[in-house]
């Protein structure tokens, strides 16, 4: 999303004195023409969350802060390796401060049939306060779990700095950009299969908005 440019201008104005005489006094005021160019905001996804294979009956968590992937079945990934944390790319060149947002699914939907697949992207996958979310700078994550050395959040952007606006929407406002211009805002979140689970693949749709700070 880029912020759009945007101009102000001001009309000039010029005021014809009244005639008293055959010859016509003319005075004009003038108004000087203004326009202000804001620098744009490039955001883009750079990685899909994926959760990937999760058995009936069990849960899938997969941490934003600490890179780590677990299954409620005992198991480091459960059935598969495969896992990967979402990810969006937002380069700012502006000097102010920016908000974001995110909207997260209240669930996931099967892609073949009506079911749900239980999804929850609170901090801890259990409700709790802030959002399964963190902010690293770009530079410093390949958004790989376990192959990549934890990058810490830069500040103002762990996951109990987010504010919930509602049951599955996020927000940080008033945000310094670090001075490369380039963050990422890594996402993870905790899936549940009930005993009666449709087997099928399940997905939906996460939403980060970026604005500058007024």
């Amino acid at each position: 999303m880029k912020k759009k440019l945007y101009a102000g201008l001001l009309f000039t104005a010029a005021l014809l004195a009244g005639v008293h005489s055959a010859a016509v006094a003319q005075n004009s005021a003038t108004s000087t023409a203004s326009a202000n160019v804001v620098a744009g905001i490039d955001i883009s996804t750079n990685t899909n969350i994926h959760f990937r294979d999760i058995v009936a009956g069990t849960s899938k968590f997969l941490d934003a802060r600490d890179q780590t992937v677990t299954a409620s079945n005992g198991g480091l990934t459960g059935v598969s390796e495969l896992e990967s944390f979402g990810s969006v790319k937002i380069g700012y060149s502006g000097t102010g401060t920016l908000n974001f947002e995110i909207t997260f699914p209240e669930e996931l939907e099967g892609e073949s049939s009506d079911a749900t697949l239980s999804a929850d992207f609170s901090a801890n996958g259990e409700g709790a306060t802030g959002a399964n979310a963190v902010i690293l700078d770009f530079l410093s994550y390949s958004g790989n779990p376990r192959n990549d050395p934890l990058a810490t959040p830069l500040n103002g952007g762990e996951k109990n700095d987010w504010t919930s606006e509602s049951s599955n929407v996020y927000t940080i406002n008033n945000y310094n950009i670090p001075s490369s211009g380039e963050i990422l805002i890594v996402v993870g979140g905790k899936v549940t299969a009930n005993e009666q689970q449709s087997v099928e693949a399940y997905q939906g749709s996460i939403t980060v908005k970026a604005s500058v700070f007024n």
